[in-house]
Parts: structure tokens; sequence; C-alpha cells
């Protein structure tokens, strides 16, 4: 953390231009509209903010829950694949590179280079990833992209 700069806009500023984005997107189908997100209690924060700061959830600044899944007929033999047991726990590091070379079994959820791959099964491993490279990965692993930012290095720390 560093010291507040007064010249900086509010979070709430910031949160009006995702949410700007948010419905841009949606309006050119590239993600799904989706339930309105309840409101945050007091209850679930577990510590006070700097009054320009602002509590939100997750998927009011990610596209989390927006995945497109492909068939297994539709993976390509040569195209980057993920599994669950290529991300190391706890670091964010690709253990090794996958190629597909045959064809799979499963459905797969599509990514793109820079989008932060988290794992849904035993989230306490922190199987958390920035993708090195544009294909597919298990459906176990969702691609999730940080909406106006250029920077998913955030949305990673969050979830690590």
């Amino acid at each position: 953390m560093v010291k507040q700069d007064p010249n900086d806009e509010p979070a709430s500023v910031l949160l009006e231009k995702i949410k700007a984005e948010k419905q841009e997107l949606i309006k050119e189908k590239k993600i799904k509209k989706t339930k309105p997100l309840p409101p945050i209690t007091d209850d679930e924060k577990p510590f006070d903010i700097p009054d320009s700061w602002e509590w939100v959830r997750c998927k009011a600044v990610t596209t989390m829950g927006n995945f497109k899944t492909v068939n297994p007929s539709d993976v390509q033999i040569g195209e980057n694949l993920i599994e669950l047991a290529d991300i190391e726990a706890n670091s964010g590091h690709l253990i090794k590179e996958e190629i597909v070379t045959s064809t799979v079994g499963s459905n797969k959820y599509v990514y793109t280079e820079g989008d932060v791959l988290f794992a849904k099964l035993r989230p306490y491993l922190r199987k958390v990833l920035i993708a090195p490279n544009d294909g597919v990965c298990t459906t176990e692993l969702l691609p999730i992209k940080g909406i106006n930012t250029n920077n998913n290095f955030f949305v990673l720390c969050f979830l690590i």
C-alpha cells in the first residue's frame, strides 16, 4: 500500500467506468448479461478502508462467469492446452506447457493470453495463473479478465 494521493479519482468513478465498459461488452455480445449482485453487507467487510475506496464483488469488475465453451470436436490439433495439473499450487507458475496432439475427451474453455486462469476445484491450493498464450483449458479452470484494466496481475493477486 502507498500513501493515498488526494488527486486520485475516487473508486466510485473507476467503478462507473467499469460498469459502462461491461455494458458495452454486453451490447457487443462479447459477454453475457449477469444477474444483479447483492450489496456487500457490513458483516462481509473484513476491515475498514479509506473513504475514497469501495468494497465490490469480484464479478462486478471482471468477466467471471462468462466462459466460451468448445466441444471436443472443435479443439484443434496443435492448440495450446492447460490442464489443472499443469499449474503449480501457491505460486502462479505454469509447470509445463501442453499442445493438443489428439482428440480431447471433454469440453474445454477458450482463454486468451493475459487471462487469469483460476482453479475452481480445491481453491485452497491457489492454482492461479496468467495465461502465457491463447488456447484452451480444462473446465476446472475459469478464464477471467479484469474490466477496464490492461493488467490482470491485480486479479491474480486477489485470487492467489
